[in-house]
């Protein structure tokens, strides 16, 4: 039998219709699971109750977190974990059979995993997300895993500082970005090995203004990061940063529009022409060398309209 060494970790905040199902898919995954760390973020549905009556069924470390929030949730746990692994499973997610031992054995080589993952939306629809090949192009376009489908190395995640709890949302890539700038290494794995189930009312949560102003600073950060010490690969890839970064000021505008032509602005310029990309069509291209951004984003708006 492989000795114990992934420890557990999930956060639960009003979880009570969720947390059996995550708890049944990690006590299912076999012998590497050391412990599962259940915390309670002040869950005022019976959220306590379903975990009290789990512990019962499983070895569940049944905790609290007064501090609010997902990211002081799994600090906690973090603090108590043993193992020389970590998974992080928001509780109303699921991990597929053989995840953890599947990511455990690609992670020998002395890496984080950063796995794919298949988005159950609320209304059924099935979405698979695959990471990049290219760790810091996965990490700048949002395609490098997401909190539940990561599986980690301890020792890395408290090096980095652990959770942001100061953060409302992109607390994933925060972490990740500070794992990464101090040297971890993360593999991306294409095996679709986690359920992500949305919902309404998860821990996290925020302005939607102040959640797109969040996600611009944190790639502006990992760009100026690449240009500060990873030089010889950004002048390499820096046209596909900006085109990226161009991509995501688009994608922010009809949300948040004073955040995005900000950014636009302040870090792409007018001299800045954008070419064809799975967000940016010739249609577009043809405005914006008429009318510009945010004006041919404007136009395309009421064309959709029509």
């Amino acid at each position: 039998m492989t000795t114990p060494c992934v420890s557990v970790v999930i956060p639960c905040h009003n979880v009570g219709n969720w947390v059996r199902s995550a708890v049944q898919s990690t006590a299912s995954q076999g012998a590497l699971v050391k412990e599962i760390i259940v915390v309670d973020n002040n869950s005022s549905d019976n959220t306590r109750a379903v975990l009290d009556d789990l512990s019962r069924e499983y070895p569940l470390q049944v905790t609290e977190e007064k501090v609010p929030g997902a990211c002081a949730a799994r600090n906690k746990g973090l603090s108590m974990a043993q193992g020389d692994w970590i998974q992080f499973l928001d509780a109303d997610d699921i991990l597929l059979p053989g995840k953890i031992a599947a990511q455990w054995q690609r992670g020998q080589s002395g890496c984080n995993i950063a796995g794919a993952f298949e988005r159950v939306s609320a209304t059924g629809i099935r979405t698979v997300v695959r990471p990049l090949e290219d760790v810091w192009k996965g990490l700048f376009s949002t395609r490098l895993g997401i909190t539940s489908s990561l599986l980690l190395r301890t020792a890395d995640v408290r090096s980095a500082g652990g959770w942001d709890i100061s953060l409302k949302s992109s607390q994933e890539y925060d972490l990740m970005f500070r794992m990464l700038s101090q040297g971890a290494r993360f593999m991306p794995d294409g095996e679709v090995l986690t359920h992500i189930r949305e919902r309404s009312g998860q821990i996290s949560a925020g302005h939607p203004e102040a959640r797109w102003q969040r996600y611009l600073n944190l790639r502006l950060a990992i760009m100026q990061y690449l240009a500060e010490h990873r030089a010889d690969y950004y002048r390499l890839h820096e046209g596909w940063y900006r085109q990226a970064l161009f991509d995501l000021v688009r994608t922010v505008y009809p949300h948040a529009p004073a955040v995005a032509v900000n950014v636009a602005r302040q870090h792409l310029g007018p001299s800045f022409r954008p070419v064809a990309s799975e967000v940016t069509g010739k249609l577009y291209l043809a405005l914006h060398a008429v009318a510009g951004f945010p004006a041919a984003d404007r136009i395309i708006q009421r064309l959709r309209r029509k």
